[in-house]
């Protein structure tokens, strides 16, 4: 054969070659394209949700400042989402895991720190219930008592025996109450002080984890491909923690000085009519 012949057939297969390999090629990128588009998605869709994890751990922390909420309920919000913060450790570089890690750490030992502070108060606080249920059940006593005098005298009967009774059980009843009020006030007192200096250890815990996740913000921020100017939102975040401080301490000595100029009065009982 001529060498026209097999010069015509060397570049078609020169020419396929190149077209399959510049095929390969393609897909090969394109494949390697969409796994890291995947990796990128299944990361995102993590973080995220330790995102959420680590935000409902700080508004569980804020949480202990009310002791209205049972203890149960503290962190439920939080160990409902907290799994999700382990997948972190499976996807994450170095940086990103120790980040994580002191969070989440610091976390755990604020809610076991809060947790023995608040106790007391909220223990305080139920003696404070139960005290007053008392002195409601006496005042409603009392309340009888007079009930009964005024119908003895309606009724006109001269009986000074059970008339005394009903006195000497009304008066039993008002000092049990007087008494009961003053335990109350005493108690009341003595916790808004301790209730206002908890709240304080409250918003301090609460500062300082948020400075805690924004290392682990940046790095996760790193890892997503997701470009931030670290100085200036560190400068915007400190601003604003400089602000809620200042609120907090301007509320705070508003408080103080509420607390101050309402002192705890004792209640009086109603007076028992004449005979």
């Amino acid at each position: 054969m001529s060498d026209i012949f097999w010069g015509i057939i060397l570049t078609g297969l020169f020419t396929l070659t190149a077209s399959l390999g510049g095929n390969l090629l393609a897909n090969h990128f394109n494949s390697r394209r969409l796994d890291r588009e995947r990796e990128m998605s299944l990361r995102k869709d993590i973080y995220l949700a330790a995102a959420e994890a680590a935000a409902a751990g700080l508004i569980a922390v804020g949480r202990f400042a009310d002791l209205e909420v049972p203890d149960k309920q503290l962190t439920e919000g939080y160990l409902d989402r907290a799994p999700s913060v382990v997948k972190v450790h499976i996807i994450a570089n170095v940086e990103t895991v120790k980040a994580v890690v002191t969070f989440t750490g610091e976390l755990s030992a604020a809610f076991f720190r809060l947790f023995a502070r608040r106790l007391p108060l909220v223990l305080q606080k139920k003696q404070i219930a139960f005290l007053s249920g008392q002195r409601d059940s006496f005042t409603k006593e009392q309340s009888r008592m007079i009930e009964l005098m005024k119908q003895h005298n309606m009724d006109g009967i001269d009986d000074p025996n059970r008339w005394n009774t009903f006195q000497n059980i009304f008066d039993f009843e008002r000092r049990r109450s007087e008494e009961t009020t003053q335990a109350v006030d005493a108690l009341n007192a003595s916790l808004i002080p301790k209730h206002v200096q908890f709240l304080e250890e409250v918003v301090d815990e609460t500062i300082k984890l948020g400075r805690l996740l924004t290392p682990a913000l940046f790095s996760i921020r790193k890892e997503l491909e997701l470009p931030i100017d670290e100085p200036e939102f560190r400068r915007i975040s400190e601003e604003a923690t400089a602000k809620q401080v200042e609120s907090l301490k301007e509320f705070i000595r508003d408080l103080q000085s509420i607390i101050a100029a309402q002192l705890p009065a004792t209640g009086g009982a109603p007076p028992a009519p004449d005979s």
